[in-house]
């Protein structure tokens, strides 16, 4: 999946400029709204845990946090924990948990995630292999107007 990495390589240098002026105010007050349940501060803190932005990088409290915000619902942490297992980056690979999170995500609406779930599917990476879903996922994804997906899809008809 070099979607996956060209999208991490993006936030790492599209994030770096926003996050990398975060002062300690406003980290504490991220930390405070994160723990009060702010499902958009907790997948804020994952990621700059995740990137050592205003604090010590901790693989470990950036799943943390993304559990506590995808546990809501919130569909960017859901995707953000579909990579991470399916990197093995900060927990152990696990194929079948990235498709559940990925899944998640979808439903959701996340279009990245209806990408990369079609993809599982298409080539049976933690599911069992099935053309109609990666189909339908494909198409939700290309109708929002994923340029690979459309691309994916006619590849498949």
């Amino acid at each position: 999946m070099k979607r996956i990495f060209s999208f991490i390589v993006l936030v790492l240098v599209g994030g770096f400029a926003f996050m990398s002026f975060a002062d300690d105010n406003q980290i504490k007050e991220l930390k405070v709204a994160a723990e009060r349940g702010d499902d958009v501060a907790q997948t804020n803190l994952g990621l700059y845990y995740e990137m050592g932005y205003g604090v010590k990088k901790n693989p470990d409290k950036a799943i943390y946090w993304w559990e506590k915000a995808a546990e809501q619902g919130n569909v960017v942490a859901q995707f953000n924990l579909g990579n991470c297992y399916y990197s093995g980056k900060g927990v152990k690979k696990n194929l079948k948990k990235a498709v559940y999170w990925w899944e998640k995500a979808a439903n959701g609406g996340y279009v990245m995630s209806q990408y990369y779930l079609a993809s599982c599917y298409e080539n049976g990476e933690g599911v069992e292999r099935d053309i109609s879903k990666a189909k339908y996922w494909y198409k939700k994804a290309a109708e929002k107007g994923d340029s690979e997906a459309k691309k994916a899809l006619e590849k498949l008809k």
